[in-house]
């Protein structure tokens, strides 16, 4: 449950940054908005980092996963796996739009 939690939390901050601010961790409690004013940036870029931590633990346990039986093999693959492809769609998404690249007239030189 506290690992589900965690993930939860980290693409919220990502994904609905103003939400996670202003209500984590839920059931009444506020602990981001008490810190200061809204950032956006300062979230997002805060929950990016928690999630490029993944890739490192994803490749730990595959390199372990001799000590796991196949069902616990399996869950390790994918949640880790999740957490570790979640950063790689955020940067995706947020990249900008290449420009539109038009060769130069060259009948206006």
């Amino acid at each position: 449950m506290t690992l589900a939690s965690a993930r939860t939390h980290r693409s919220a901050a990502i994904f609905f940054p103003r939400a996670f601010y202003e209500d984590f961790p839920g059931l009444g409690r506020i602990w981001v908005a008490v810190d200061g004013p809204f950032d956006e940036h300062l979230v997002r870029i805060a929950a990016a980092a928690r999630l490029v931590n993944a890739v490192p633990h994803l490749v730990y346990h595959l390199r372990h996963l001799g000590t796991y039986d196949t069902f616990d093999q399996v869950g390790n693959v994918i949640s880790l796996g999740t957490l570790a492809l979640l950063p790689a769609l955020v940067l995706l998404l947020s990249l900008p739009d290449p420009p539109d690249r038009v060769a130069p007239d060259i009948a206006t030189r």
